[in-house]
């Protein structure tokens, strides 16, 4: 093994390492860290006399922990026995060069070392009942703690903490609470290098070592799972599902267990979501049942032979999964993506269109599982439409529909324009293109205002996207899906840039511009999402409004109308709560409505003459 000049206080060490704990959860974790404890106990034992093993958690200047791990030179541990030790806990690399580990004690911080309490039994602490590691690892990172435990060769183990300022009454409480029986000592620098291997028991150290490596590695869990919400975008508050931000279920009832590529978009529903009784419930958590999803898969022999459950207890079961299994019935159909493709206001050939290629897709699909002959499954498209016309709306709703026909992996696209494809310098666009289409694999690749690839003159960087988006979609054709969406005449002159693009682009839908009627109604819906109403007696003006900007390619869109009903939204606030207004109480506080009138709409000034003409075509592009 590779030695270092480190010494930590007079010791020699060998090489450093770093320990990048892994995401997991709480349940499957605790057995992990404690089997870790007991390894390194273990090892301990085995080392030569006065030998150890060493171990320090640190905080980062983001707050994040940081774990080395290192050995004394006598040890005889190698690189290879790091992977063992912290197996099902982290993985081990090595440390930079630049971060040398020279001293466990830093002559500037206030010295700590944990000490038996007389009460002390010589037990390990740390137990499934015994929790509050959490609290004791944010107190160390407040305090911008290092934390040193040393495993010796005599089963003793020192834990010393080192600090900028003198312990605070909070980490005293929380290593009270943390290690019962365990006291924090302040010592010097000298006192500490003798006692280096103190009192304490390595199973005791161990116990701390477990506790807060399981605290850290469920916060990563925890903000994995979030990420992983916002990434999918899975339902918000008002879906009974699974809410990574609800701590009580998520430390009391566990959360769903590492995620394999078949479940990945499959959160689980902590139990206590079901609305069971008491009785119920923890017969239920007891036979390991944790989540909604469990007891669903269960068949109903498996439910009656749950311990202490009655059968009281087990039609109360039956009948919450019946209520479940309905409101999840109804919350997907007016969630499900078809569904919302029908709500959008107009866009009724757009509509048609996409329902006539998601039938192709299933056809096709259904063609090659039955072993069928049947061509290549290409469904690259061009949005063509003015500005507003809800392309890239149309374009999410595409994603989660195909996801949910199978064609996707992910019901969420990757959304990309100009800036995100073209370099700065030659090579740097086709590695640009490549690491999207990298990332889009398997899904919806969405490229907004794609015409604007088209440089001015031939052989620059935008040809040089093109050419690659042409490459990357011939090698993953039968995966991923690309839309291209801009305005009408400058699609056309995008899609014949490059010969290769017709034929992998075999559908084109045109979003026409909405009538006047439509506008209306866009309007009306846009005020009922802001808790408004449009007044009955304010619709003919609102029409007349949007007669006019129906006239325009720029201003008869859904962005016209939201801009609108804002500008009408000010101008109710005005009137009733500005410094000139008479009385508040007469109007919206009393009815408990808040009514857009006549008044509150004015005609926009810049309304575009004209309109573009059409030349959009539906269907299969020839």
């Amino acid at each position: 093994m590779k030695k270092t000049e480190n010494h930590v206080n007079g010791r020699g060490i060998s090489e450093v390492f770093l320990c990048d704990l892994i995401p997991t959860s709480l349940l499957d974790g605790h057995d992990r860290c404690e089997k870790m404890g007991q390894r390194l106990v273990g090892a301990a034992a085995s080392l030569p006399e006065n030998a150890f093993i060493g171990l320090r958690f640190t905080y980062g200047a983001d707050g994040e922990t940081v774990l080395h791990a290192f050995a004394s030179e006598s040890a005889g541990v190698c690189a290879e026995d790091y992977p063992w030790l912290f197996e099902g806990c982290a993985e081990i690399k090595a440390a930079p060069a630049e971060q040398p580990l020279t001293e466990l004690f830093p002559e500037r911080t206030e010295l700590y070392m944990l000490l038996p309490s007389q009460e002390y039994d010589g037990k390990n602490p740390f137990g499934s009942e015994n929790l509050p590691f959490h609290d004791l690892a944010a107190a160390l990172k407040e305090s911008g703690a290092i934390l040193n435990l040393n495993f010796f060769s005599n089963l003793g183990a020192s834990v010393i903490i080192a600090l900028k300022a003198e312990m605070r009454m909070k980490l005293k409480a929380s290593l009270a609470l943390a290690l019962p029986g365990v006291r924090a000592v302040k010592v010097g620098a000298e006192e500490a290098n003798a006692r280096l291997c103190g009192e304490l028991s390595a199973e005791s150290a161990a116990g701390c070592l477990s506790g807060l490596a399981l605290m850290r590695m469920s916060d990563l869990r925890f903000k994995a799972l979030k990420e992983q919400e916002k990434r999918l975008g899975l339902p918000g508050k008002d879906d009974p599902s699974f809410d990574p931000d609800d701590d009580l279920d998520y430390w009391a009832y566990g959360l769903d267990e590492v995620l394999n590529d078949a479940e990945a978009d499959k959160p689980q529903t902590p139990l206590a979501k079901l609305g069971l009784g008491i009785r119920c419930f923890n017969s239920l958590m007891r036979a390991g049942y944790l989540s909604v999803e469990a007891v669903l898969a269960a068949n109903r022999d498996e439910l009656r032979k749950v311990r202490n459950l009655g059968r009281v207890c087990y039609e109360e079961l039956i009948k919450k999964l019946d209520e479940w299994k309905a409101k999840e019935k109804a919350r997907l159909q007016m969630t499900s993506p078809t569904h919302t493709l029908a709500e959008l206001i107009g866009l009724g050939e757009v509509k048609r269109q996409v329902r006539m290629i998601e039938a192709y897709a299933r056809m096709k699909r259904d063609m090659e599982n039955k072993g069928m002959n049947s061509a290549s499954l290409v469904l690259n498209m061009q949005f063509i439409g003015n500005p507003g016309t809800a392309k890239t709306t149309v374009a999410r709703i595409i994603a989660g529909i195909f996801h949910e026909a199978g064609l996707l992996k992910s019901p969420v696209p990757v959304e990309v324009g100009r800036s995100k494809l073209v370099g700065q310098y030659v090579g740097e666009t086709a590695r640009n293109v490549s690491a999207v289409f990298e990332e889009a694999d398997g899904r919806l690749l969405f490229i907004d205002e794609a015409y604007s690839l088209v440089d001015d003159r031939r052989g620059l960087y935008g040809d040089e996207a093109i050419n690659t988006i042409v490459q990357e979609m011939e090698n993953r054709r039968d995966r991923t899906i690309v839309i291209f969406a801009g305005y009408p005449a400058e699609m056309e002159g995008f899609i014949e840039n490059n010969p290769g693009l017709r034929s992998r682009v075999p559908f084109t839908i045109s979003f026409k511009d909405y009538s006047a009627e439509e506008l209306l109604a866009i309007c009306e819906l846009e005020a009922k999402r802001r808790s408004f109403a449009v007044a009955e007696s304010a619709k003919e003006r609102l029409l007349s409004i949007c007669a006019k900007a129906a006239a325009s390619p720029t201003a008869g869109n859904g962005r016209f109308c939201r801009n609108l009903v804002e500008s009408a939204m000010l101008r109710y606030a005005e009137t009733h709560y500005g410094a000139d207004a008479e009385d508040t109480a007469d109007g919206a506080e009393e009815s408990g409505e808040f009514e857009l009138e006549a008044a509150h709409f004015e005609t926009p000034e810049l309304l575009l003459e004209g309109r573009k003409s059409d030349k959009n075509k539906i269907g299969f592009a020839s």
